[in-house]
């Protein structure tokens, strides 16, 4: 009743000590109508088809750099587990925010009389502050807030059967995400419960048209990290008796 969609999804996330560099790009095509029974009369949800928009394309390339402030905060012990945060703490991290995205309706359909293609730029900055609270050294449980502001261009193009018109505008953009996340993060076991959403804004062209774009993201993981080959283990064993002996008495 939904119709059919196709997704790409391909992603990479470089984290130093305190620099922090996202890349995604992006490709959906077919949509639906959510509001269908604002335009259907007598239109009934669970028996009757949404209209459908399987032409409709969004390609979108997004991209993040950020900084973190306190080096003892672990975004990778809540991203992708291959650290441990030990004590209680939290970082600013401001972030510039760049996204390049397409969108297009033009359908195979006979009947389109007409159609729209925009090509989107989004620029914005955050000023964001997250904190881990760790209890007991391996439960812990994560809270974030990154409100953001910034600007986006549009490049219109609108097709008619007698010609095409084009249009550029740019305005304001205004975001707000968040994230709250618990966990349990041992030496080998690992599991917990993510959830992130963020709020995008803007005035379209000084009019009364508002677009409000919502993401929401929820995840459930469990992990296990299995010994290393042996190999691998004889060197992994060279670095660790470089490593103090507090420290060797953590990791064991």
């Amino acid at each position: 009743m939904q119709g059919k969609t196709k997704a790409l999804s391909l992603g990479l996330t470089i984290l130093t000590q305190h620099w922090m560099q996202d890349l995604q790009f992006a490709y959906v095509k077919g949509f639906y109508l959510h509001n269908t029974a604002d335009f259907e009369p007598g239109w009934n949800k669970g028996e009757d088809p949404y209209l459908l928009l399987p032409d409709l394309k969004v390609a979108a390339l997004r991209g993040s750099t950020g900084y973190k402030f306190n080096k003892n905060f672990s975004l990778k012990s809540i991203s992708s587990k291959t650290e441990i945060q030990l004590k209680s703490c939290g970082s600013f991290i401001p972030s510039l925010v760049y996204d390049y995205y397409e969108i297009d309706n033009q359908s195979n359909d006979t009947t389109q009389k007409s159609s729209q293609k925009s090509n989107n730029i989004d620029v914005f900055t955050t000023f964001g502050y997250i904190y881990t609270f760790v209890l007991k050294s391996k439960f812990y449980a994560t809270a974030g807030l990154f409100p953001g502001v910034g600007f986006q261009h549009t490049k219109l193009l609108t097709r008619f059967p007698d010609g095409n018109v084009m249009s550029n505008y740019t305005d304001p953009l205004f975001q707000l995400q968040e994230k709250i996340g618990l966990g349990y993060n041992s030496k080998q076991f690992y599991a917990g419960a993510e959830f992130s959403a963020s709020q995008m804004t803007h005035d379209q062209n000084n009019t009364s048209v508002q677009t409000n774009a919502t993401r929401i993201y929820f995840q459930v993981f469990v992990g296990y990290r299995f010994n290393a080959p042996r190999f691998l283990k004889h060197q992994a064993d060279v670095v660790k008796d470089l490593v103090p002996t507090p420290i060797q008495k953590i990791l064991e």
